[in-house]
């Protein structure tokens, strides 16, 4: 079952930013946090390193080294539904562990 997700993060990132630069950097390292938050949690995904950047026009920037057999497809889809962003930059480095046996 996966865990429910922040209610803050449902909406859409808006079109605009607020006019006051100063609440436009907050708001933008809010949902920057939150969406790294919420990858980080998520039990399908690992990540040995991750950054979330919005870019202009609404989008997010995922740069960052996975972990898991996941398919980073995945990811951009997860944070396409979770942010509303329609532009998802996957900038992920997929890299798998060597086996230990």
């Amino acid at each position: 079952m996966k865990p429910a997700l922040d209610p803050s993060l449902q909406s859409p990132i808006p079109k605009k930013a607020p006019m006051n630069a100063t609440a436009a950097v907050d708001f933008t390292d809010r949902l920057e946090v939150r969406l790294r938050r919420e990858l980080l949690s998520h039990p399908d995904f690992e990540f040995e390193r991750l950054v979330v950047r919005r870019v202009p026009g609404g989008g997010v920037c995922l740069e960052g080294v996975m972990c898991s057999e996941t398919d980073v497809s995945e990811v951009a889809g997860f944070v396409s539904r979770v942010t509303g962003a329609t532009e998802i930059l996957n900038k992920l480095v997929v890299w798998t562990k060597p086996f230990k046996g």
